[in-house]
């Protein structure tokens, strides 16, 4: 991977920190990774939950041991499209920004008008 592609993953880690993806699948003959403290859950697919434990500010923290293959091969759209000469890596970049400020906004009011939050006086 170049270093803009691996720019664009370190600017935004939607794939790991369970926006757009609950889970993320196990192949059938990878065997569970004891060392970790992946939560497998069994679906129609074996897979580990996410948002990975081992995501830290965007960053995969166990980037050189990743020890099931989506990790490793996993490639959004947008990186594909970059990868491909498709979009500039300035374009791609402000996709991320715009789409993490878009996350943010939406956490910000889920959290502001939900009826827990809600002062009663």
């Amino acid at each position: 991977m170049t270093n803009d592609n691996q720019n664009i993953c370190i600017h935004c880690g939607l794939c790991c920190d369970g926006t757009l993806f609950n889970r993320a699948n196990i192949k059938d003959h990878e065997q569970n990774a004891s060392e970790f403290s992946f939560e497998i859950i069994k679906t129609e697919k074996r897979a580990f939950k996410l948002p990975c434990s081992y995501l830290n500010e965007k960053v995969c923290s166990i980037y050189q041991e990743r020890p099931y293959a989506i990790c490793e091969s996993f490639q959004c759209k947008l990186l594909k499209a970059l990868r491909a000469g498709n979009i500039s890596f300035d374009d791609a970049m402000k996709i991320i920004v715009d789409a993490t400020a878009l996350k943010t906004k939406i956490e910000q009011q889920l959290f502001e008008y939900h009826p827990d939050n809600k002062d009663d006086s």
